[in-house]
């Protein structure tokens, strides 16, 4: 899953996957890792569903719960609005915008 995760921002192809038991759709920005050494997943959740019911937002996934990780077949042309390119809770950076 990591170079996948990487491709899909390096090419800003929008991913789709299941978390918390739910199908997101999410346009990947940044993935790195915590202090603690798990891998995150930074995005903007443009479609799919949330346990808040809040979509789209911004989200950090913890990527050992992401689950049938795939390509959606359509990419995203730039980084969204409010997007911080430097994560404090990110080092080190695998792949960003």
């Amino acid at each position: 899953m990591n170079q996948e995760l990487i491709d899909a921002i390096n090419n800003r192809q929008v991913i789709c996957f299941y978390y918390e038991s739910l199908h997101r759709e999410v346009e990947p920005h940044s993935y790195g890792q915590s202090p603690k050494g798990e891998p995150l997943l930074w995005g903007f959740q443009s479609g799919g569903q949330s346990k808040s019911g809040r979509v789209p937002c911004w989200r950090l996934f913890d990527v050992a719960r992401i689950q049938n990780l795939y390509l959606a077949g359509k990419n995203f042309t730039e980084a969204r609005p409010g997007y911080p390119k430097n994560l404090p809770n990110m080092e080190p950076i695998f792949a960003k915008l």
